[in-house]
This record gives structure tokens, sequence and C-alpha cells, in this order.
């Protein structure tokens, strides 16, 4: 009981006088003994209610705004464990650091920086995109849109235009928009009829290149080797290099050898010596030339050749061992070899031909040929020539 009175008169300034007064007190150590049990417990709870309703919640707005207000148990547990764990900071850890492995600074992933980490690490949670079915191709078929002027429209384009974008208005630039020279000077000048076309143009002519060195002056003249194109086609210089020269209109003319030509086919080879002729066409042929066989006394042969149904009437004059002793022999026929001639070891002798060649219906060339009688070389010099004219049709 002494014990019990202690404890009420410690929570005499909790409970409050109002609620329980030392006469209450007296009555209850005067109160019968019912037991140490049943008595404390009776105390206890008489003083539970009295206690319980002067607990409150905390509301001093200065301890509500401290940084302490939000500490929890388990923030004290947390912080006494890392305690636990010693200072650190005589741990000696690193503190800094420089990259020195030549191996590892020359690799790529040297500049990986840790937002490159954090993003990679992002788009991976985005999960696999070759799963995710996008489109890999695709060919535009709308018929409207490939009709629109929109269908050209490159990422160049866009790129441009938004570069340009990127410039601003132009229209609120405040640039020249109209404008009168009213310099004497410039106005004077010859500069001053020069117009935005003859700019353009020159800008045009410009672009072409440089034509110093192309073009030959107006009054010149051309070497044979210069004329390898164009409508007189009576003065082009063949694949072969003979000079086509004119002597009197387009159905009169000559050509030349420009240089030797040669041949070790026992068949007939085309010479350079050749001309057009027309359908139904006929012309009068002469030849002109030295020949000579150079390793062997087996000679040379010629024949002139045209196209498919044309005929040739004429002769052959030339020397066969010896420059003294004549040939001659008849030319019947297109495209066949004659008499061999220059039957000597370079032995080199003149020869003619004067043919008349009649063509049917198939346009194309008239063409000296030769052929070596055996496979050593047999030669026309240059300079050998053919003159044609046309003749009256029949």
């Amino acid at each position: 009981m002494r014990n019990l009175f202690t404890i009420l008169i410690f929570l005499l300034p909790i409970c409050g006088k109002a609620q329980i007064t030392l006469a209450y007190l007296d009555s209850l150590l005067t109160v019968k003994m019912i037991g140490k049990e049943q008595y404390n417990k009776k105390v206890i709870q008489l003083f539970s209610g009295q206690i319980a309703s002067k607990i409150e919640t905390e509301s001093d707005p200065v301890f509500g705004a401290h940084a302490a207000h939000g500490i929890s148990g388990t923030n004290i547990s947390n912080w006494n464990t890392a305690y636990g764990w010693g200072n650190h900071a005589s741990a000696g850890y690193l503190t800094s650091f420089t990259e020195a492995d030549p191996i590892f600074v020359a690799h790529p992933s040297f500049a990986i920086t840790g937002t490159n980490i954090s993003n990679w690490s992002t788009a991976f949670g985005w999960g696999n995109h070759a799963s995710a079915g996008y489109l890999t191709s695709f060919t535009e078929a709308d018929p409207i849109f490939i009709a629109h002027v929109a269908h050209g429209i490159s990422g160049t384009n866009i790129s441009n235009w938004n570069t340009a974008y990127g410039w601003g208005n132009h229209a609120s630039a405040g640039y020249l928009t109209s404008f009168t020279e009213s310099d004497p000077i410039f106005v004077a000048h010859a500069a001053n009829g020069i117009s935005g076309t003859n700019i353009s143009n020159w800008n045009t002519a410009y672009g072409w290149g440089n034509h110093a060195g192309l073009y030959a002056a107006l009054s010149h003249n051309h070497a044979a080797s210069e004329i390898t194109s164009g409508t007189l086609a009576d003065a082009r210089i063949s694949s072969a290099a003979s000079w086509n020269g004119k002597v009197d209109t387009l159905s009169n003319g000559a050509r030349y050898l420009a240089s030797d030509f040669t041949t070790s086919s026992v068949t007939a080879v085309n010479t350079n010596l050749s001309f057009a002729i027309g359908a139904n066409e006929s012309f009068v042929v002469d030849v002109y030339g030295l020949a000579s066989k150079a390793v062997s006394s087996t000679g040379l042969k010629i024949a002139i050749n045209g196209p498919s149904g044309c005929t040739a009437t004429g002769f052959v004059e030339t020397s066969s061992n010896a420059i003294t002793t004549r040939l001659a022999y008849q030319v019947s026929a297109i495209g066949t070899l004659g008499s061999a001639f220059s039957t000597n070891i370079a032995l080199v002798v003149p020869f003619s031909m004067h043919v008349t060649i009649v063509n049917g219906a198939t346009p194309g060339s008239v063409t000296l040929q030769a052929a070596t009688v055996t496979s050593n070389t047999a030669t026309i010099y240059a300079g050998a020539s053919m003159l044609y004219k046309k003749a009256r049709p029949l």
C-alpha cells in the first residue's frame, strides 16, 4: 500500500487536482484490505483512463519544421549499424585517378560516360526492337501520292528547308526591293547596260569551260589527219588512216594511202582505198600504185570488191618478175583475185587497175583488195591512189 500511495502522489501532477483529491486517496488508504493483487488492479484501472486522456498529438510547429521531425526508428537503427562499420575516412580509399593505360585510352569504350550507360540501360528496358515487327521496307503504290508534287521531296530537301527556315524570315530583313541608279559616273560606264539576263548567260557560258585552244581560227587550213567526220564523207580519214581527198564533186573523188598497206593473208583483204556507191549507180575507177613482195618471189594479187549484185569490167597492168616484164590481165568479176605480180624478191613494181563498176539495188562500198600468194608479207606502198568518177546512168 505504501508503494501504491507513492505512485498516486507521483501521478497527481499528470492527472490534475480536479480529477483526484487527497481525501479520495485517504479513503482508498482506509479501505478494507481486499487483497494486494485485486487492489493494485483496481488502482491501475482507475488511473489508466485518467493518463490516456492526457496523451496528445505533436502540434509544435517548430519541431514539425525541423529536419529531425521525419526521423524514424528504422533510420536510427540503420545509422547505428553504419556507425558500427567504423570510420571510412581512415580506410585509405582511392580519392582520385588518371587513366594511363594506352590500350584502354585508345579503346572506343574509353569515351563511355555514365550518361551513356544510363541511356543504354533505359533503351535496354524498352525491349528488343528486332522483334517488334517494325516496317523494314516499303514501296509507295498510292497513285495519288505518286502524282503529287511532294512525292519527289527528299530528306536532303527537308534538311535544306529546315536550315533555310532557321535563317529567319527574309521578308522582314529590309532588303532593297527597287533601285534607280543616279550616279552619273556609273550611268556613263559600259557596265551600266549589263542586265540580269546578261549575267545569267555569261555564267552559263563560263560553265561550258575554257574554249582556249579547242577551235581553229576563222581562216585556217586542215591537215588530212584532222578530218575525221562530217558530211563530207569523201574527205574523211578511214580507220586505217587513208586520206580521202576531193577532186571534183561528191560524185567524183580520190582516195590515197597515207601509209603502207601490208598483208600476210593468202585470201583477199580490204585495203584503205574505198568509196561509197549507191543503189544502181555506176563509176569508172582507176587505181595506181607501187607494190612488192619482200622475202619471196611468189608475188601478190589484187581485186576490186563491191556490194552484192555489183559487176566489174576492166583490166590490170603491172610487171611480173622484172620491171620490164609487162603483165596485163582482165578484170571480169567482183572480189576475184587476179594474176600474181612482183614475182621477184623485193621487186617494187608499178600497177594500175581500170574498171567500170555497175551496182545493183544494194548500196555499199567499192574497195581495192590484196592478198599475198604465200604467207610472206606483201606491201602496197603509201601514196597509192583510187580515182573514181560517176558515170552516166545506162
